[in-house]
């Protein structure tokens, strides 16, 4: 297996969570060659001058970053791949910190398997209980506390994920048309998967993600999934769950219930608990609003 590594990472006005993202990276032991690919998408918050000063102090053979027009993560990724020198291609989202320094060797591991093409790891966030109810009606994703799920999944997001570079190319990279950070990497992964390859799992490959909580947040991506999820129907209408009742209702209340009984931050109950019925009317609404926008 190649110890040609590439790690890339997309990123929009998260400076701060992007420096906590690349510092985690330099930590690791790995051996082989890693280069890392930051591309900004475009951010407005000083982000730019964080990553000339970066590459200013950085072999140019282990780091480089690139600048577009905000065009969304699946046009970034793309320019990142186009520059990627590794034959293994790890993706990070800039909200998401490696919490192992041997996560690449570990993630390199997983490869061994034959007509493996994509390797998942495994993500927490604090947030756990809040993401499953803003999910609601999304396609299937990893759930390692399931065993039994994984072989239901049908994609991986790319805030923990490898790929092998040569699966990326034969599927034509991401799809541009995902101009949200939703459902453009399962896209991709169905489009590998449908080439043969296979996906594999490392629980022990570990992320932490750190999710943005606010109202403004949540009602734009409620929105930018309902809008991606109209695109993932139509290019995957056989992979793509239908938005039921069930999901829309009853499966959120029932993830608000486990996350307040069992998170033991107060504040974090309160806060969940004051909003809840808001926050479930709003991400009905603006679900199918970004739906009817597709």
């Amino acid at each position: 297996m190649s110890q040609n590594i590439s790690i890339i990472i997309a990123s929009y006005n998260r400076k701060s969570l992007l420096q906590k993202n690349l510092e985690a990276v330099d930590r690791q032991n790995f051996k082989g060659h890693l280069e890392v690919i930051v591309v900004d998408d475009g951010s407005t918050d000083n982000t730019s001058q964080m990553l000339k000063d970066r590459a200013a102090a950085k072999n140019k053979s282990a780091f480089k970053y690139f600048e577009t027009f905000h065009s969304g993560p699946a046009v970034a990724r793309n320019l990142g791949i186009a520059n990627a020198k590794g034959d293994i291609l790890i993706f990070l989202d800039d909200d998401s910190v490696i919490q192992n320094n041997d996560y690449v060797q570990k993630m390199l591991e997983s490869f061994k398997g034959k007509d493996v093409g994509i390797v998942a790891g495994r993500t927490t966030d604090f947030y756990s209980g809040i993401l499953n109810l803003i999910r609601a009606g999304d396609p299937p994703e990893i759930n390692f506390g399931n065993p039994s799920k994984l072989n239901e999944a049908v994609g991986v997001p790319t805030k923990n994920a490898v790929f092998l570079k040569e699966a990326i190319q034969k599927a034509g990279g991401f799809n541009p048309l995902f101009r949200y950070a939703c459902c453009e990497d399962v896209d991709l992964c169905v489009r590998i998967l449908n080439l043969g390859y296979k996906l594999a799992f490392n629980k022990e490959a570990l992320v932490y993600h750190y999710p943005v909580y606010s109202l403004k947040n949540y009602v734009r991506k409620s929105y930018f999934r309902g809008f991606s999820q109209g695109i993932f129907r139509s290019v995957h209408p056989d992979k793509s769950p239908k938005l039921s009742l069930l999901k829309i209702v009853i499966f959120p209340l029932l993830a608000a219930r486990n996350f307040i009984k069992k998170t033991k931050i107060c504040f974090a109950q309160k806060l969940f608990t004051k909003n809840i019925l808001r926050e479930l009317v709003l991400m009905f609404v603006w679900i199918n609003v970004g739906y009817a926008a597709w």
